[in-house]
Order: structure tokens, then C-alpha cells, then sequence
């Protein structure tokens, strides 16, 4: 029997939203960044990255998260549709990474080629 360590992480886009605004948070609502823990992790020899999940979203599919969270009482902003102020950007820019974790998926992505090529 091998001697392998799992270790569970949420990566799912509710989590990576919640991930993405801690400030906003309350402790025991707080969460952590798992994708990024894991792209860490899968440039480390001992990785071993059985199956590369689906981690991009829709602006809607996004959307609906942000309310769902927000109905349950977390504390994070709405995405902003229209830029008025700095905040939006900063906010507008912390979702756009939640929906699209290019450089997460990127990172993983690399690791995996370069174990099948090796």
C-alpha cells in the first residue's frame, strides 16, 4: 500500500469568491485560498495532479454565487457592472480572478504536462 497524504480543498467558486475578500469576512467566515495553495503545491516534486478540474465560471454563474453568499449573510461586495470609483476596480479585478484563475489554472496546467512528458 502506498504512503500517500490527501488533502481535501475546496476550490469550488463559492469558496474562491469567500477566498478573495477576507477583509470582508468575519473569522469564523473566513476561508482559505485553495487554488492558490494548490498551484504552490503542484510545483513541488512531490505533486502528483490526478485530474485538472474545470475552475472557470460565467459572469451569471458568478452572479448568482455573489447573492447566494450574500443572502447567507457574508459580507462581500456586488460585482460591479459599471466602474465608478476605485473600489469597483479593485473589486471588479478580484472577480475577474475568481472566474477566470488564469494564473492558477496555467500553473497547474504545466505541472501536469510536465509530469506526463517526464
Amino acid at each position: 500500500m502506498a504512503d500517500v497524504d490527501v488533502i481535501p480543498c475546496d476550490i469550488s467558486l463559492s469558496g474562491r469568491v469567500l477566498a478573495s475578500f477576507p477583509e470582508k469576512l468575519k473569522t469564523r467566515q473566513a476561508v482559505p485560498d485553495n487554488l492558490a495553495y494548490l498551484g504552490a503545491m503542484a510545483k513541488t516534486p512531490e505533486a502528483a495532479i490526478v485530474k485538472l478540474p474545470n475552475i472557470s465560471a460565467p459572469l451569471n454563474q458568478l452572479e448568482d454565487c455573489i447573492r447566494e453568499l450574500r443572502d447567507k449573510g457574508y459580507d462581500i461586495p456586488i460585482f460591479p457592472k459599471e466602474i465608478v470609483d476605485e473600489e469597483d476596480i479593485i473589486d471588479r479585478s478580484r472577480y475577474n480572478k475568481v472566474i477566470q484563475q488564469k494564473d492558477n489554472f496555467e500553473t497547474l496546467w504545466n505541472c501536469q504536462n510536465s509530469l506526463l512528458t517526464t
